[in-house]
């Protein structure tokens, strides 16, 4: 700036200020003091909401001086070039403002609350002007910042001479950057059009112009920081607080609005009145049930899907968690891009914002400086991508209370037929299981036969074979006995005699008794073996039919074991359609009820008026002295655009 007797004074400790404290406070102009705006009646402010302000109170911007390339690094072309491309920035016009400018302030608390007493039509339709506020600004800012530009005074900055070569030739990262800006501000000067200029300097140029130009740099990333706050306190919140059921997905911390995505859809009914301690331990025991009960029934919902239709409209928020996430994960990588100054992580940039900046040759660390505001800005209209598509999923869903509880009745009967039918099928199936069993039992007995038969082959064998070596000792006793008696019949031993012919029936009925074994045993074994091949012949046969049988006990097996398992899913999924069902019946009852008494309340009975109110209007004459009452303006809520 220069006083009346033409001498330069430094550059005012606003200018200086705004870099020091990172542009991230609000600054207002020193207007009146006879120094700043009030020379020559033109504005000289740096920060361009002030040109704006100078601008409504009548004065006006002033100009750039021309300047000239002779004897700067930065080739004629170049500062051609880059005079075409920060175009903007000489226009004291370009709009800084957020969205939150537009409706007088209105904070992200005020929207919300509207929204929580807007109806789902109106909060969808403020949610789409939310968006598109916010995808204007960002292609504004696509449409005016340019990265060659910036490139362009990165590089001239970094040649600027007498300051430290090796912050200059490191200038990667946004600390760096300002705090060289800061070095060559606190040598700068003021020229009455509000240029700044370093006298005594080579290239002088050069570095007022770089130096103007991160002035305004930083105001941009400022205003880029600003429109996300904007974009999380605008979009991105009453997003998850009134587009997205948070509480199907097993949270505890949903809002529980007349206006959610699902209403009472696809949510647990839970008591909204104050609960003691003793509540509060006893719901603390209960929510690890609670969580896996929720969960089962969300997962038994997903498995009906594909066989009931309105199951997916109602409850499937696959595609919305989905958006939710992508959404959150983009916010969570804005945040930390813009809170990390002293370093740049290049592993958070997207491809899209390396393909704008790849036809500009520079290293890698001043690729990853240039790169950070173009990829804040792919990444803005990827949000707002998101968000439209976050917006789309929620209107296609019915927001009619009667169209959701004819749709939740429907189902509801569906779901009881099916369940009823499987209830059925279970029983008769348990039915014929039970008798196939029973079946496969004895035929298991049957193929063991075989086997049981060669082991009492075997068993007769053995005991013949003792009983023949039995009757055969019999035999000798017999012939020994009937020696001695012969003997003792020639001698005449009578008393001998009576004596050897006891023991000679004796031996004779024991013999008897022996052959009547053997011969059981005979015709037994010779059964056992008819019985055996019989069984040989007929193995093969019933080998097959023992498998089919068992085939079928286990396909049976696998059907009961499918259709209990639908039947417990349905009666998991029972659980909250039919909640829903209640929940929907008694908001459209205590909607009626509300009606019916809004409109009783209105009608004027016999004997009960005790005053008549009577209403000024303004009466237009007619022809016929009649005057009729100007149509007036109802008292009453106010439409969402008069917000």
């Amino acid at each position: 700036m220069q006083t009346d007797s033409g001498a330069p004074v430094p550059l005012n400790a606003l200018a200086q200020s705004k870099l020091q404290y990172g542009l991230k406070q609000k600054t207002t102009c020193n207007r009146g003091d006879g120094n700043l705006c009030q020379t020559e009646g033109r504005c000289v402010c740096l920060d361009f909401r002030e040109r704006r302000v100078c601008a409504s109170r009548g004065i006006e911007p002033s100009g750039r001086p021309e300047e000239t390339a002779k004897g700067v690094s930065m080739s004629a072309a170049d500062f051609s070039r880059s005079r075409d491309n920060t175009r903007m920035f000489d226009d004291p016009d370009f709009d800084f403002s957020t969205m939150g400018d537009q409706e007088d302030s209105t904070t992200g608390d005020k929207l919300q609350l509207r929204l929580l007493l807007l109806e789902d039509k109106e909060r969808s339709d403020l949610m789409w002007q939310q968006v598109a506020a916010f995808q204007e600004k960002v292609t504004m800012c696509l449409d005016s910042f340019k990265p060659e530009t910036l490139h362009i005074h990165v590089r001239a900055l970094a040649s600027v001479p007498n300051q430290n070569p090796i912050m200059a030739a490191s200038i990667h990262s946004l600390a760096r950057l300002r705090m060289i800006v800061q070095q060559q501000l606190r040598r700068a000067s003021m020229r009455s059009d509000g240029s700044i200029y370093f006298a005594g300097q080579q290239q002088a140029s050069v570095i007022a112009r770089c130096t103007q130009y991160f002035v305004w740099f930083f105001e941009f990333m400022d205003y880029m920081n600003e429109l996300h706050t904007n974009f999380k306190e605008r979009i991105f919140l009453p997003l998850f607080k009134f587009f997205h059921d948070v509480t199907f997905l097993g949270s505890q911390g949903r809002t529980s609005t007349s206006g959610s995505t699902f209403s009472k859809m696809s949510q647990f009914s839970v008591d909204s009145g104050d609960t003691d301690e003793t509540d509060m331990f006893g719901e603390e025991g209960t929510s690890v049930e609670t969580a896996r009960r929720r969960a089962h029934s969300r997962t038994a919902l997903m498995l009906l899907s594909k066989e009931f239709a309105d199951i997916k409209t109602l409850y499937d928020t696959s595609e919305v968690d989905n958006v939710a996430q992508r959404l959150s994960f983009l916010k969570d990588q804005i945040d930390f891009m813009l809170e990390e100054e002293d370093e740049i992580d290049p592993d958070l940039y997207s491809a899209d914002s390396g393909k704008l900046v790849q036809h500009l040759d520079m290293d890698e660390g001043t690729e990853n400086l240039v790169r950070l505001p173009v990829d804040l800005l792919v990444k803005f209209r990827k949000a707002v991508w998101l968000s439209r598509r976050w917006l789309e999923l929620y209107d296609k869903r019915s927001k009619d209370l009667n169209d959701k509880l004819h749709k939740v009745l429907t189902l509801e009967a569906n779901l009881t037929r099916r369940l009823n039918y499987l209830d059925d099928n279970i029983g008769n199936h348990e039915k014929e299981l039970e008798k196939r069993t029973e079946e496969l039992h004895r035929l298991m007995q049957r193929e063991e036969r075989s086997e049981s038969l060669s082991l009492t082959l075997y068993d007769v064998d053995n005991h013949s074979k003792v009983l023949k070596q039995q009757l055969e000792t019999l035999r000798k006793q017999r012939d020994a006995l009937t020696a001695k008696v012969v003997e003792v019949t020639q001698r005449g031993r009578a008393h001998e005699y009576r004596k050897l012919k006891v023991e000679f029936e004796k031996n004779k009925l024991q013999r008897f008794l022996l052959e009547r074994k053997l011969a059981t045993l005979g015709f037994q074994r010779q059964v056992a073996d008819q019985d055996k091949k019989l069984e040989l012949h007929m193995r093969p046969s019933l080998i097959r039919h023992t498998n089919h049988v068992q085939d079928t006990c286990e396909r049976l097996e696998q059907t009961l074991h499918e259709e209990k398992r639908e039947r417990d899913n349905i009666r998991s999924a029972l659980v909250p359609i039919q909640e829903d069902r209640r929940s929907l019946s008694h908001k459209l009852s205590s909607r009626r009820s509300t009606n019916t008494s809004s409109r009783s309340s209105g009608r004027l009975r016999a004997g009960e008026a005790k005053y008549v109110r009577t209403l000024h209007f303004a009466r237009p004459a007619r022809p016929g002295g009649f005057a009729l009452p100007q149509a007036t303006t109802t008292p009453g809520w106010i439409s969402p655009p008069q917000w």
